[in-house]
């Protein structure tokens, strides 16, 4: 079998530099594989290179959509006890709330999550806030994705 690369000269792939200090904002895009309800979809999501404090800082910023994926705190042992010693009386109502509320608000979490961590896309339609509410509610997986 005959070599179809005698002659030439390979390409040589192109080296990373690293810059300790970069003269303008570090951008790179990365295109993610999101779940949908008929199979994988592909999106394209440009980025802002965040150093390590900056990204605790958007963590901080974004809380609430860390925190949803805590456990629940268990009841110490004495709490218990004392519950079990007051069979007697009534359980306190537990306020129940709308699951439609809930998911509004993990939307909403997750939109500005999205938003702010990425700073462009691939799609035809404006990057914006509204359009980023729009893709996390038909691509539920699409926060998730972003934050591996």
């Amino acid at each position: 079998m005959a070599n179809n690369t005698q002659g030439k000269t390979p390409t040589p792939k192109p080296v990373p530099v690293i810059e300790l200090d970069p003269a303008g904002p570090v951008t790179f895009e990365r295109t993610l594989d999101i779940p949908g309800p008929s199979g994988t979809v592909q999106l394209v999501l440009h980025f802002l290179h965040r150093d390590r404090l900056e990204l605790v800082e958007l963590q901080a910023r974004h809380k609430a959509l860390w925190n949803r994926a805590e456990p629940a705190a268990k009841p110490d042992a004495a709490a218990t006890d004392a519950a079990d010693s007051s069979a007697t009386a009534p359980a306190p109502a537990v306020p129940t709330r709308d699951p439609a509320e809930v998911v509004r608000e993990h939307i909403e979490a997750e939109a500005a999550y999205v938003f702010e961590t990425a700073t462009g896309w691939g799609l035809a339609a404006p990057y914006t806030l509204e359009n980023v509410r729009k893709l996390v509610q038909r691509y539920p997986a699409t926060a998730i994705t972003v934050l591996m």
